[in-house]
């Protein structure tokens, strides 16, 4: 039988436990807030091992301040590219593999789905056959996704030794945790307009993190040239008229169509 002086150390360590994981949820928050408001952070693994863990209630508790989920996300993904950056631009191009979601390829696109991704023809309807050009012309693996288990099929076919990511912040962060697990050096590009369909990336962005290298300014002069002159015409191959002014409330946007419906049902009766 467990004596009451077991069960009061049994208690005080409970507490102890729960005391400790308060505060270290605590200085998570403080950290991130810090980060946000200077770019700066600290021993970034530990921090990035601990948000893991503690991710839950470190939500709960920016839920709390009116701090949106996503900036949470946009964090990790943020944090985890600088980690990685200088051991990515270490990497040749030529084992380098890029990963673009098929959400930025127009809805007329005439490509069709293999088992190597989707396969531009480069139509001229969106600039992703330009954009395959310039990861081809590094020497880089260029693929159009369909899907997240497409990543991990080529990655253990063609075992690249660097991958880089385009995606909304939920495909970033899933992909950045599997990336993680495997050891990989990885860049997440978010998408800047999302919603599955008709989404848009900065092209330039993208670009220079596709072409980053060893050098001190991070791209040598002929390539950072090369990107000046050509990521403009690339990116007025997106139609405008394609893109829609804003989808993050497409909830609110589907109510006002179901309203409409309705009316017009009501009307006919």
């Amino acid at each position: 039988m467990v004596s009451a002086d077991a069960w009061v150390l049994f208690s005080q360590l409970i507490l102890l436990l729960i005391i400790v994981f308060i505060a270290v949820v605590i200085l998570i928050f403080l950290s991130l807030l810090v980060y946000w408001r200077t770019g700066r952070v600290f021993v970034p693994r530990v921090l990035i091992f601990a948000m893991g863990l503690v991710e839950s209630p470190l939500r709960m508790l920016m839920r709390l301040f009116r701090i949106e989920d996503k900036k949470l996300d946009y964090a990790i993904i943020s944090i985890r590219n600088n980690l990685y950056r200088p051991t990515f631009a270490k990497v040749p191009y030529a084992r380098r593999a890029i990963f673009i979601p098929q959400c930025l390829r127009s809805p007329e696109c005439p490509a069709k789905l293999s088992p190597e991704g989707i396969q531009c023809v480069n139509c001229g309807r969106c600039g992703l056959g330009e954009l395959k050009k310039f990861c081809n012309s590094l020497g880089c693996m260029f693929f159009i996704t369909a899907s997240s288990t497409f990543i991990q099929r080529m990655v253990l076919k063609y075992k690249p030794e660097a991958i880089l990511g385009v995606g909304c912040s939920l495909e970033l962060r899933e992909g950045s945790d599997m990336i993680a697990k495997i050891g990989m050096p990885a860049q997440g590009v978010l998408l800047k307009r999302s919603g599955c369909v008709n989404t848009r990336v900065d092209l330039e962005r993208l670009m220079h993190t596709i072409a980053l290298s060893e050098v001190e300014t991070g791209l040598t002069d002929s390539i950072r040239s090369a990107i000046a002159d050509i990521k403009d015409n690339i990116a007025n191959m997106w139609k405008p008229d394609e893109c829609p002014k804003e989808t993050a409330d497409v909830k609110t946007d589907f109510t006002k169509r179901i309203k409409l419906v309705k009316q017009k049902r009501s009307s006919n009766l």
